[in-house]
């Protein structure tokens, strides 16, 4: 994950999250598989959505290019900076509306992060910013 690394650094950056929720959360949709496509049609290490794909071939950004990793990421945080601030800065309720609109599937998908974000904690020795 280390090419990654960067890249999580850089959107973390950028949008004012922590990377290491980013990886977590990359780690919950696509196991940080970079040609991941859902049956949904979500794509990506982010997995990023249909819904987002609609909207940005409308600001004329190519699909394509949601298979380069770092692109996906960044646009991942930019869909989770969205999502954090339409729920007026409650950075866990931003996380269960990236992946659900229903809060049934929001509550597990927190879970399932809160998890990965703990399990990288324990294997890298990361600590939460």
């Amino acid at each position: 994950m280390q090419k990654l690394d960067r890249c999580f650094l850089e959107a973390g950056a950028r949008y004012k999250i922590n990377p290491n929720l980013l990886k977590a959360i990359a780690i919950v949709e696509s196991g940080v598989n970079p040609k991941a496509i859902s049956k949904k049609g979500s794509i990506g290490l982010m997995q990023v959505h249909r819904f987002w794909i609609s909207l940005l071939k409308e600001k004329g950004v190519d699909v394509k290019h949601l298979m380069d990793s770092c692109y996906n990421i960044m646009l991942g945080a930019y869909i989770l900076r969205t999502h954090i601030d339409e729920m007026g800065g409650d950075l866990w309720k931003g996380v269960g509306r990236y992946n659900a609109k229903s809060k049934r599937k929001q509550a597990s998908y927190i879970k399932k992060v809160k998890l990965a974000l703990q399990m990288l904690e324990r294997r890298y020795g990361i600590r939460r910013s």
